[in-house]
């Protein structure tokens, strides 16, 4: 994150996740074990369009703290095969007393996500290994574009595989093409669920 809030990441998805973990580790990563586990998100709407204007108010919990989370995506803000948005956060400690302040102001919860964890830092970098219900595993490398860039070819990835999409919009389409409805939770319970259903 620098000084103007911004987060400049890039997203790819995987198809093998864990060659990819080994081969960081290989180069001296280090795992952050306790930085690792399930990520609950609760993302609030004001029922005026607040999440359609692609504006975020996050509530996370997980086992190594609880965030509350602003995002914005500026116009025209993203770059080729990244993704760029205005975040502001915090952690809490009373995840239940935030929610509960968050609904007094009349936003009501709208979406649930899940994803699954882990971490490791390599060259003062931070390399997260996403496993989300439905759509998949990726890596997120956040950071300065160029150094983000560098990160990229060390690990022999495509940068042209960047995802300048947010989890919620592939959530999204993923719905229309399986015939599921928007609002679905994106829980590994409910991707559970519907398995054993079909």
């Amino acid at each position: 994150m620098n000084k103007d809030n911004q987060e400049i990441e890039i997203k790819i998805k995987l198809d093998d996740p864990e060659a990819l973990y080994e081969r960081a580790l290989s180069f001296g990563g280090e795992e952050l074990k306790e930085k690792e586990g399930l990520e609950h998100d609760v993302m609030y709407d004001d029922g005026k369009g607040f999440f359609d204007a692609f504006k975020v108010l996050r509530l996370r919990t997980a086992p190594f703290g609880n965030l509350l989370t602003y995002k914005e995506k500026n116009q025209g803000s993203d770059q080729d095969h990244f993704l760029v948005r205005t975040e502001i956060e915090t952690y809490v400690t009373d995840a239940k007393a935030m929610d509960e302040i968050i609904q007094k102001l009349e936003f009501v919860p709208y979406r649930i996500k899940e994803k699954y964890v882990r971490k490791i830092r390599l060259q003062e970098m931070i390399l997260e290994f996403h496993k989300l219900p439905f759509i998949g595993e990726f890596i997120e490398i956040e950071g300065d574009k160029a150094d983000v860039e560098k990160m990229v070819n060390k690990l022999n990835l495509d940068i042209n595989s960047g995802i300048n999409r947010d989890y919620t919009s592939l959530f999204h389409e993923y719905c229309d093409d399986h015939n599921l409805p928007r609002i679905t939770p994106q829980t590994f319970e409910a991707e559970s669920t519907i398995a054993k259903n079909k």
